[in-house]
């Protein structure tokens, strides 16, 4: 905690939990609706400038990368970036003024589900080089049955292929977030051929894991307590085999797409899978570069769009509230007991997991993967005998591999 540059990265909420969508495995309205204070607004622009004013000096001349996130951030509105993007550049201008350090850089990322994307938003983040995380679960039938507008009059996944053409236009770099559920299941090689036909060929795969309550209200913007009238009862998180993947389905579906992604690499073809990727990357002695796959949880800063601070953005309840950044410096955050609670609560493994031959690539898993009500108590991984029965035939097919794959 010297004067030494450092590089972090910062989860920003700025439009807290309101999204236009009504996505029905979307775990964070949940988190929201059950904590004292649910959406907690646009961000305001002294709310960013303390953030700001705090990254960049901790940074010490090293780079920020400041990663936008909902609920849907392009609800904040595009003078919301714009005005964040000056506060960065004024901050910059002070540090040189002190000329304690080099100043420290910022990089932009935003996560979204790309049906507010439109030419000036693209604009705007082509000419400051954002890159963009779109949310996209495949072909449209696979695509709609999760993540759809609170009246269903329109068509959620044709806003998302107009966006990513206008990305493409702008020359924008981004990849694509799926979201894995039971509907994939049986429909492994369909689904990577068809992001290979839309040439999607950098994705991050996320496993649905259901809310723990039943979904019955939507996140607007202007009306966060509106009910999706469209939602039919069997639609609601009641029941988790609508979303989650069975043990055996994991197994299989992962070995369906590693086979798949590795034929291509083999062929030299360009294509990204993040968990593959890390993978391999951990097979050859590498660490990862993905939270969920280090064995512990890094110190992760989540700022909600009030300035309250968490240690993961699967956490921004009331059990794991830091403190505020407008009243705390991010050294306090770190050695915060709430902060270290969850760091070392992380590290704890099940005594089956110490006799696993997999373990060093499985590693426990994320721990919301294992921590089952949310307050720090884990157990095994939702998917352990899934990723055993996995991870083992992967590293079958890589040590099988010809010499110089």
């Amino acid at each position: 905690m010297d004067n030494k540059s450092r590089n972090i990265t910062v989860l920003v909420k700025p439009a807290s939990a309101a999204c236009n969508l009504c996505c029905s495995y979307c775990f964070y309205l949940e988190t929201a609706k059950n904590r004292q204070q649910g959406d907690r607004g646009i961000m305001e622009k002294d709310t960013a400038a303390a953030l700001i004013a705090t990254t960049l000096d901790f940074a010490a001349g090293g780079t920020v990368t400041y990663l936008f996130q909902g609920g849907e951030p392009l609800l904040a509105g595009l003078d919301f970036f714009q005005n964040f993007i000056t506060l960065v550049q004024s901050h910059q201008k002070k540090q040189v003024e002190r000329g304690l350090f080099t100043p420290s850089q910022a990089c932009y990322m935003v996560q979204t589900n790309g049906t507010l994307l439109n030419q000036a938003f693209c604009q705007f983040f082509a000419k400051h080089d954002f890159i963009l995380g779109i949310s996209l679960d495949g072909p449209a039938h696979i695509h709609n049955l999760h993540r759809y507008y609170p009246s269903r009059k329109k068509d959620c996944h044709s806003q998302v292929i107009k966006a990513i053409s206008m990305i493409r236009e702008h020359k924008i770099k981004f990849s694509v977030l799926a979201v894995v559920t039971k509907a994939w299941a049986g429909r492994e090689r369909e689904i990577y051929q068809w992001f290979q036909d839309q040439e999607l060929d950098h994705l991050q795969f996320i496993y649905c894991i259901p809310p723990q309550l039943p979904r019955t209200q939507c996140g607007e913007p202007q009306n966060k307590e509106k009910k999706c009238q469209d939602m039919q009862p069997q639609e609601t998180y009641e029941q988790d085999n609508l979303f989650s993947l069975t043990n055996d389905e994991y197994s299989q579906l992962n070995k369906e797409f590693f086979n798949l992604y590795w034929n291509d690499l083999i062929l030299g073809k360009d294509i990204s899978i993040r968990f593959y990727d890390n993978l391999l990357a951990m097979a050859q002695g590498y660490q990862p570069e993905q939270c969920g796959m280090l064995g512990y949880c890094p110190a992760t800063i989540t700022v909600e769009s009030d300035g309250s601070l968490y240690p993961c953005d699967f956490y921004c309840n009331d059990t794991w509230y830091i403190g505020n950044i407008k009243k705390m410096n991010l050294k306090e955050l770190f050695y915060h007991p709430v902060m270290q609670r969850f760091i070392i609560s992380s590290q704890r493994l099940e005594a089956e997991c110490n006799q696993c031959p997999v373990l060093a690539l499985c590693r426990g898993g994320c721990r919301r993967e294992r921590d089952r009500d949310g307050t720090g108590s884990m157990a095994l991984h939702q998917y352990c005998q899934g990723r055993k029965d996995f991870l083992s035939y992967f590293l079958a097919t890589i040590q099988s591999a010809p010499p110089g794959t």
